[in-house]
């Protein structure tokens, strides 16, 4: 796992997002992305500052820390409960907890290495 990663979960940690994990999707066969960070939002609220957070940290931070990432753009938005933030090599889901247990959504990745974050 890369160390711009490391920063972007540790950012989500700090503002309290739930269920927080990456999947490694680093294969040959894998066209979509190297990795996926998911994590869940506790309401519409938290889901907004969540984005907006890790927005304004790849902006602050994308000439040194994060300069391996970059932003292509964002679908989705806050009150449809999830939002996903496209970084090329790397897809982040925010969801809020009752849709992402909706659709099993952690299931679709079950043959891949996942790391937990909490």
């Amino acid at each position: 796992m890369t160390s711009e990663i490391e920063l972007l979960i540790q950012e989500f940690n700090e503002k309290k997002a739930e269920e927080v994990v990456c999947v490694d999707l680093n294969h040959p066969q894998h066209p979509v992305a190297d990795y996926v960070i998911i994590a869940s939002s506790l309401n519409d609220v938290h889901l907004k500052s969540l984005v907006d957070h890790i927005q304004r940290f790849y902006k602050d931070n994308k000439k040194d820390k994060l300069n391996q990432l970059d932003f292509v753009g964002t679908s989705g938005k806050p009150d449809s409960k999830w939002v996903i933030l496209d970084f090329n090599d790397l897809i982040i889901h925010v969801m809020d907890q009752s849709i992402r247990s909706q659709y099993d959504f952690d299931n679709l990745f079950a043959e891949y290495e996942i790391y937990r974050y909490h």
